[in-house]
C-alpha cells in the first residue's frame, strides 16, 4: 500500500471529520472514503449503463404492447366479420 500524506488542512475540517468518522480511527474513515470516491465513477458509469438498458426494455414493452393491440383488435375484427357471416346463411 502506498501512503498518502495531506498537509495544511483546516482545523474546521479535521474537526469535522473527526466527528464523522465515529468509532472509526481517522485513518481507517479516510481510507474507507477514498476508496468510495475511487469507485464512485465506475458506479456512475454502471447507473448509466443501467439506466440506458432500463430505457430500451421500456420501449420494447410500448412496442410489444403496441403490437399485442394490435392484434387483439384484429380478432376481434375477425370474429365481428364471422358472427356477420354466420348470421346471412
Amino acid at each position: 500500500m502506498k501512503d498518502i500524506k495531506i498537509r495544511e488542512v483546516p482545523e474546521e475540517v479535521v474537526i469535522k471529520l473527526d466527528k464523522l468518522k465515529g468509532s472509526m480511527s481517522r485513518n481507517e474513515f479516510l481510507k474507507h472514503e477514498l476508496s468510495e470516491i475511487a469507485k464512485r465513477n465506475e458506479v456512475l458509469e454502471i447507473e448509466t449503463k443501467y439506466n440506458e438498458l432500463l430505457n430500451m426494455t421500456l420501449k420494447v414493452i410500448e412496442k410489444n404492447t403496441e403490437v399485442l393491440n394490435k392484434l387483439i383488435s384484429f380478432d376481434e375484427n375477425m370474429e365481428v366479420s364471422e358472427d356477420a357471416e354466420s348470421k346471412e346463411y
